[in-house]
């Protein structure tokens, strides 16, 4: 996957092409360094995040997904229907609206939440060049999205196009009369319309997932390390009047509020994050050395 950053905060253009291994990003203070950086931290977090469960559209209840499938299978189908028999259908602009709206639902929301945590306000997103808000770009093997905004600064998918040539087909032949194909390949074909809108729901849900799974290729665990020096002294400053409250009367704490500072979110799960390692190893060598000591005034050795 190849994102392309273009009028983000101080940012005019930047590319990150996650199948390489290394990315140097060099320059001049206050060009966009950190943005960027901060930018696809934020979005790999929310990828690899994605909870996308495919069934939803297939249970029995009437559940918004069910409704939603429901609806698009039957504009195909009466596109279909109503046109002359052996003529190609092109469905491409239908499946992709609903996977915009799809995938609006399951990235979206945390896109939107980790800006807001990193950049204290989407405001801040604004190009101070260009007055335009960002534009992000993002190339995959069968399609690519854009994800822009809307004049507060907030996230939503502009743009998804596929690759993939999406056409359906009414056939005189009884067997495959209800077709679909893929860049003119027949991807399947079925006698009647009960079978073609199951079918038809089944391939339309499947480029759902798969495109999400090449917004996840490749992620296994997302971290930021604060390597800078201005990184490591916002976070250190920021526990100063955590520990100045901390440091006063217990009582006098548990009556007032404690203002916590803000952190940009990916400097917050650096900290977060070093409070999950594991010290395993590390009790149990003190346990040890406790067994001894027990053991050693157990039998006089040690008064």
């Amino acid at each position: 996957m190849r994102i392309e950053i273009k009028n983000f905060g101080p940012i005019s253009n930047m590319s990150f092409d996650l199948k390489k291994d290394l990315h140097l990003i060099y320059g001049e203070n206050a060009i966009g360094k950190s943005y960027g950086a901060y930018c696809v931290y934020c979005l790999l977090k929310n990828f690899k995040n994605i909870n996308y469960d495919n069934s939803s559209f297939f249970y029995l209840g009437r559940s918004q997904a069910s409704r939603d499938i429901e609806h698009i299978v039957k504009n195909v189908l009466k596109k279909i229907k109503t046109s002359n028999k052996n003529e190609f259908i092109n469905l491409n602009s239908v499946v992709e609206e609903f996977i915009i709206t799809q995938l609006s639902l399951s990235i979206l929301p945390g896109i939107i939440n980790s800006f807001q945590n990193t950049f204290s306000s989407l405001s801040n997103l604004k190009n101070r060049y260009s007055d335009e808000y960002y534009n992000l770009t993002f190339h995959l093997d069968n399609s690519q999205m854009i994800i822009g905004s809307d004049e507060y600064g907030k996230a939503i998918i502009t743009s998804f196009t596929l690759n993939n040539a999406i056409q359906g087909i009414l056939k005189d032949t009884k067997t495959t009369k209800f077709s679909i194909y893929t860049n003119h390949k027949k991807t399947f074909g079925v006698a009647n319309e009960k079978h073609f809108t199951l079918e038809l729901a089944k391939y339309i849900v499947g480029e759902i997932a798969f495109t999400i799974k090449q917004l996840q290729d490749n992620i296994n665990e997302i971290y930021f390390l604060p390597a800078s020096r201005s990184g490591l002294y916002q976070a250190l400053n920021a526990f100063t009047p955590i520990m100045a409250e901390m440091t006063q009367n217990r009582f006098f704490i548990q009556n007032r509020n404690i203002e916590l500072p803000s952190l940009p979110e990916p400097l917050a799960d650096y900290f977060i994050d070093l409070s999950t390692l594991k010290t395993s190893h590390l009790n149990k060598e003190f346990d040890n050395i406790i067994s001894t000591i027990e053991n050693d005034i157990l039998h006089g050795k040690v008064v």
